[in-house]
């Protein structure tokens, strides 16, 4: 298996710093089994270990897993765009891939954090994807994490060496949407956001995002001023791909790695998770949806989104 997860004692850790313990935790994830069968808009999700690890990304917090669930479920069925089709094998998310790069790597850090690359490159002759596009492969990145992961949170790192202006601008307008979509409508949890190889000069865009997000997650945003090749002095070096200073394969190996990894594992569910969605028929967006999606505009279309 590509990914290892989090040892037992890891988790023990995990349930310690969120003041729980495992057997609470599945007390509560039948509860919520319990609360989504009775909520008629939403799917029936009979899911033990995905519930497990969106209520440890919700912070033990029944109430936010909830909301998020909400959320979550609600997303997909707004944002076809992004959250129907996943076919890891179309063409579109083959040719994407040949730009860009969203890894996870296998190991986690002794606290349970995963580390995951961000990395777009410039291909002369090959065409760029549209933020669609490429928002719906980090999408289903996240959402292959949240199944099969038990990972505390995300570090993230998007890497600038050798993009040109226009690969930086596509690259911060995906960045902003998939943060804003990873906080509202995922459970996704960050500790850390690393930008290493920039340019002096996109600095000021970093300061512009921040802008975007909750001054929590903005205070966990690093420019690293150091050499990319230095990164292992932050994060540890068994996780940290070689090519940055640390003890595992290339990124550019892992990536191959996790895509043949991520077509076994899980191309058929991601498939089957088309019609798995809220039905809002049943459940007009309450106020606070809307708000939380006001974002993407009326009818919540990702199209719509004005943080561009």
């Amino acid at each position: 298996m590509y990914l290892e997860l989090c040892t037992p004692e890891q988790m023990e850790n995990i349930y310690s710093e969120l003041g729980t313990t495992k057997e609470a935790v599945q007390k509560d994830v039948q509860d919520l089994m319990d609360w989504m069968e009775k909520q008629p808009h939403l799917p029936d999700v009979r899911d033990e270990e995905f519930l497990t690890h969106f209520l440890i990304r919700c912070k033990n917090s029944m109430e936010k897993t909830k909301r998020k669930l909400e959320m979550y479920y609600s997303a997909r069925a707004l944002m076809p765009e992004i959250y129907s089709n996943r076919n890891i094998e179309s063409e579109e998310l083959t040719e994407a891939l040949k730009t860009a790069l969203f890894t996870p790597v296998p190991k986690v850090t002794k606290e349970g954090n995963r580390l995951i690359f961000l990395r777009f490159f410039d291909i002369h002759g090959v065409k760029l994807p549209t933020s669609e596009v490429a928002l719906k492969g980090m999408v289903m990145v996240l959402d292959m994490m949240l199944k099969i992961c038990n990972s505390r949170s995300y570090i993230i790192v998007f890497d600038f060496e050798n993009m040109s202006a226009p690969i930086i601008a596509l690259g911060f307008t995906i960045l902003k949407k998939f943060l804003t979509l990873a906080t509202k409508t995922t459970p996704g949890r960050f500790d850390k956001i690393y930008f290493v190889n920039m340019m002096p000069a996109a600095e000021p865009l970093v300061n512009i995002g921040k802008t975007f997000v909750k001054k929590e997650l903005a205070d966990r945003i690093v420019i690293w001023k150091k050499k990319s090749s230095e990164l292992s002095e932050a994060i540890e070096a068994e996780v940290v791909p070689s090519n940055y200073g640390g003890k595992e394969k290339p990124i550019e190996e892992l990536q191959e790695l996790w895509k043949e990894f991520a077509k076994v594992q899980f191309k058929n569910w991601l498939l089957n998770e088309d019609t798995v969605k809220a039905d809002l028929s049943k459940k007009p967006i309450g106020d606070q949806l809307n708000k939380d999606l006001s974002m993407y505009g009326v009818e919540g279309s990702f199209r719509n989104i004005v943080i561009d």
